[in-house]
């Protein structure tokens, strides 16, 4: 929005995609680690690292560094990558797993975000596209203002160590982010401009 000329700056409205939280939603979590075959008392982070040129957006050389932190302290925690998975499967990661990790350089919104907090998993993200808006009243989650790895770890242990789910599910539902929600609001922008 802030590159845009003032003048189209004026008519310009940002809408973010709607997430399905009739499958991203909170299920159990032990449940979901059986059918991932995860282990029960071990930690798991989940991260996208994407593929091609945006692998260097996505920042996995911060993630391995934060991990590397993270293992000092909690040597059992694993980092499941979110690649090739369908819907379906990254529901399950979500609902298994104890803390979304974003590292990217930008963002817009998104959707890796809002499908966490549909499943009521913590985040820990930089400070990157409206991830601040977003989290803002999600606990327990974290946005860090810092590309430091000692910072973001630090944040992440707190988390696996709370050990509690968040509250981003509700989250989700006040900020009108369900796709039904979206839909209406650009259905409304569509009708306005007609």
């Amino acid at each position: 929005m802030e590159t845009l000329p003032s003048d189209v700056r004026n008519k310009a409205i940002i809408i973010p995609n709607g997430v399905n939280v009739t499958l991203f939603r909170p299920q159990d979590k032990a449940l979901a680690r059986r059918k991932l075959q995860w282990r029960e008392n071990a930690h798991y982070i989940v991260f996208t690292p994407s593929r091609a040129n945006n692998i260097i957006v996505k920042n996995v050389t911060l993630a391995s560094e934060v991990m590397n932190v993270v293992k000092q302290t909690l040597p059992d925690t694993t980092l499941e990558l979110i690649l090739d998975k369908s819907p379906e499967e990254i529901a399950d990661m979500m609902n298994a797993a104890d803390c979304l990790l974003l590292t990217s350089l930008h963002e817009g919104s998104p959707n890796v975000i809002k499908e966490a907090m549909a499943c009521n998993l913590p985040v820990v993200t930089v400070n990157v596209g409206d991830v601040s808006e977003r989290l803002a009243s999600v606990r327990p989650s974290c946005v860090v203002n810092s590309y430091d790895p000692w910072m973001i770890s630090q944040k992440i242990l707190e988390i696996l160590l709370e050990n509690k789910r968040s509250n981003g599910h509700g989250e989700i539902k006040k900020q009108l982010l369900t796709e039904e929600s979206i839909a209406v609001r650009i259905l409304d922008l569509y009708n306005e401009i007609m």
